[in-house]
């Protein structure tokens, strides 16, 4: 009797071993971006790498912008005439005001543009702008702001304050009736000091 109760849990012991499950396989995240494999990284030379492309232009070079009307000057030969859309154009300045290079930022509708302001920010900062001027077209040819135009003026404006970058000028263009400036208008969107951030 005892030798076969012996080999009964001998079985059994056996059996268990047997029934063990195997060690489940640790999940992976199911998302995948082109050029990487999980687990394992592909040569860098897929991957993407961001860059910030300079053209060589013509007519810009070593030259300072001093006030608003230098400014509207060169605008002249960035605006495409005749304008029925929204255009927004930024300069970015060194420290002596010189113009490092322009973008033009976005093309909108008959009466409004695009405005991101974490590119030109970024782009700023990749320039090593110490200042920056922006412009935007105004179709119906009336030289005021409005009140979307003094708050985006503003939120560009705290942006770039936290990089010590200046918010030279943000001018209003119209092809017969002049520009309007922020800075020469002394706009409060423009000149207010930035908000504080206080930390604890």
């Amino acid at each position: 009797m005892i030798g076969k109760i012996d080999k009964f849990f001998l079985k059994k012991e056996t059996k268990k071993k047997e029934k063990q499950p195997r060690q489940k396989r640790k999940k992976s995240y199911h998302f995948k971006p082109e050029g990487v494999t999980l687990g394992s990284i592909t040569p860098i030379k897929r991957l993407p790498e961001f860059k910030l492309r300079k053209t060589t232009g013509r007519g810009v070079k070593e030259l300072k912008l001093k006030d608003g009307d230098q400014t509207y000057d060169l605008l002249k030969k960035l605006y495409p005439q005749d304008l029925a859309q929204e255009y927004f154009i930024v300069f970015f300045l060194s420290k002596s005001g010189e113009i490092i290079g322009y973008s033009k930022h976005s093309i909108g509708t008959t009466n409004s543009t695009s405005v991101d302001v974490k590119l030109i920010t970024a782009q700023a900062l990749k320039s090593l702008s110490e200042g920056v001027i922006v412009s935007h077209n105004h179709p119906s040819e009336v030289a005021r702001p409005s009140e979307a135009d003094r708050k985006i003026t503003a939120k560009l404006r705290q942006a770039l304050d936290l990089f010590n970058i200046v918010l030279v000028d943000h001018l209003i263009y119209t092809d017969r009736h002049g520009y309007y400036s922020f800075f020469e208008q002394g706009e409060k969107s423009l000149t207010q000091p930035a908000i504080e951030i206080k930390t604890c």
